[in-house]
């Protein structure tokens, strides 16, 4: 598998751990299936290990890398972190002039602009 597939395969684990409880115990329970419905092939006798909550899980290169090196040595560990926390409130007056395009800046010559 190239890296470029499995980006593609990868991502769509993604999206579908994070918006399918179903999904998820079917993954932690027979991982192999359940990656296949998202394109990634476990071939048989390789076991694999599912990690969930990690820290600096690294790069989607690094992922290709212990996806390819667990084929080989016959156990892949496979990190799917949790969705990532969304926060739905509202946005503070600090906040929003934070973000780009929330500053007073006046683009007029004259400075009679009221910000």
């Amino acid at each position: 598998m190239e890296l470029s597939q499995f980006e593609d395969a990868y991502y769509a684990l993604l999206m579908r751990s994070w918006t399918s409880e179903d999904y998820v115990m079917e993954l932690m329970s027979d991982p192999a299936p359940a990656l296949r419905e998202v394109g990634l092939d476990v071939p048989d006798g390789v076991t694999v290990a599912v990690r969930r909550k990690t820290e600096g899980e690294g790069s989607i290169e690094e992922q290709y890398k212990l996806w390819t090196d667990g084929i080989a040595a016959g156990s892949i560990t496979l990190v799917v972190p949790e969705a990532p926390p969304v926060n739905i409130g509202e946005v503070s007056d600090a906040e929003l002039s934070a973000m780009a395009g929330g500053t007073d800046y006046c683009c007029c010559p004259c400075c009679t602009c009221t910000a």
